[in-house]
Order: C-alpha cells, then sequence, then structure tokens
C-alpha cells in the first residue's frame, strides 16, 4: 500500500512539471455541488500576450473546455456567470439557470467579453455578487484573474474572505491565477484558504484548461477521498480512499 501512494505521488509531481500547475492550497474537504457561479476577469491587462494569443483568449476557450464537461456530467448544473472589462464594474451576464438551457447564450457572453483601457479588477465586488447568486445554498465561486483587487482599496479582502465563509459555511471559492506574481499570489491565496478550497497559479494555455476542468470537476462531483498538501513545490498533494 505504501510502496503503490509512493508511487502516485511521484506520477502526480512529474504531471504537475508537465503543467506547470503550482497548487497553493488543497482542501482536507472539498464540499457541497449547488451552484457555481463563475467569474471570467476582463480587466486591460488580460490583453498580455500568452501562449499564441492574450490571456483573455486562452481564459475563454478554458471557460467553453469547462462547460463542455459540465454538459457532458451534469446538464443540469446552474453556472451563473459574472465578468469585469470596464472600470469596475462588475456585469452579471448571466443569472442562475441550467446551463443546459443557456448554454448558447453564454457562450456568445463569453466570446464577446472584450476588455477596455480603463478595465480594473474588482475581485471584492465580483466575490460578492457572485456569492448573492448562490443564494445562500451549498455552492462554489470559480474566479479566474490574473492579478489582484485594484478597485476597493479600503476593504481587507482576507477579512472579507472570512466574512464570505462565515455568511455561507457551505460556499468555497475555487481561485484560478494566470502568471500571478509571488505577491499577488500572497494577496490572494487567503481567499480559497478561509472557504476550505483551491487555489492555482497557471503559466501557460494547456494548464489553464487542466486547471478549470479540475474546478468544474470539485463543483459538480463532491469528491469522497481525503487529501493531504505538504504545501511545498509542485503539487505536493495526494488522495487515498
Amino acid at each position: 500500500m505504501a510502496g503503490l501512494m509512493n508511487t502516485s505521488v511521484l506520477v502526480l509531481r512529474i504531471l504537475a512539471a508537465l503543467l506547470a500547475l503550482l497548487f497553493v492550497y488543497v482542501p482536507t474537504q472539498l464540499q457541497a455541488q449547488g451552484r457555481t457561479s463563475v467569474i471570467l476577469d476582463g480587466s486591460s491587462s488580460m490583453n498580455k500576450p500568452f501562449d499564441n494569443g492574450t490571456r483573455l483568449d486562452s481564459a475563454k476557450e478554458a471557460v467553453h473546455h469547462m462547460f463542455d464537461l459540465t454538459l457532458e456530467g451534469s446538464p443540469d448544473h446552474e453556472v451563473p456567470f459574472l465578468s469585469f472589462y470596464a472600470g469596475c464594474w462588475v456585469h452579471v451576464m448571466v443569472g442562475p439557470a441550467p446551463l443546459q438551457d443557456v448554454e448558447e447564450e453564454l457562450r456568445v457572453f463569453v466570446g464577446d467579453i472584450t476588455p477596455k483601457e480603463y478595465a480594473h479588477t474588482p475581485i471584492i465586488c465580483s466575490l460578492e455578487r457572485a456569492a448573492k447568486l448562490l443564494d445562500g445554498s451549498p455552492g462554489h465561486v470559480m474566479l479566474v484573474s490574473d492579478g489582484r483587487e485594484s478597485c476597493d482599496f479600503e476593504s481587507d479582502i482576507c477579512l472579507f474572505a472570512e466574512g464570505m465563509a462565515s455568511e455561507n459555511v457551505n460556499l468555497e471559492v475555487v481561485l484560478i491565477g494566470k502568471a500571478l506574481a509571488p505577491h499577488q499570489v500572497e494577496a490572494l491565496r487567503c481567499i480559497p484558504e478561509a472557504t476550505g478550497s483551491a487555489f492555482v497559479n497557471v503559466g501557460d494555455a494547456t494548464a489553464l484548461e487542466t486547471a478549470l476542468g479540475f474546478a468544474a470537476e470539485l463543483s459538480v462531483n463532491a469528491p469522497t477521498t481525503g487529501c493531504w498538501d505538504n504545501r511545498g513545490g509542485l503539487l505536493h498533494w495526494w488522495c487515498e480512499d
């Protein structure tokens, strides 16, 4: 058993190196499905080059892939969708509804997101609105972003996250960062930590797609395994029955 587990750990580490994924936090228990509010960062920095396109191009492709996986496994799963791409405004593009009923509309909205020159990153506001769309029920908020808060400089984002967790104990915030610098990681990691969920920082389009697929699986199918994380290096975590 120990040899098998050690082999599994080695395989996971090799995969992690290939995918360039850095799992900063993985919980000992992952909860609840319910709804999944998805927030896609459309700030001006998302226009920066990323692989063969821009950060936003790769994010859109990964979100479409996440929709594909969700439709395949749970087509009636509700996926409210939000984005910010102009100033500090947060736009609720699709409200709570079974994904299969709003798929066409949702894909058009995702494709049409175009950052403005003055588009900032209202993380606190977007999380607040996304959480409200869960209406107090168990569920996930999935945030895909390439930066830290740039609109609300008065609030403490970590205290805000703790408040979210206390208001809805079955809420989990999955944060997927794109090419985040170390200081940005430190500024944001408290959000998923407060809600007992996962934080992934990706460095290329393939890793982003993989991370969103991972997050979609968490949202639709609550794992029954126990997970451990030594929080060092690349994806040093494993699960067992």
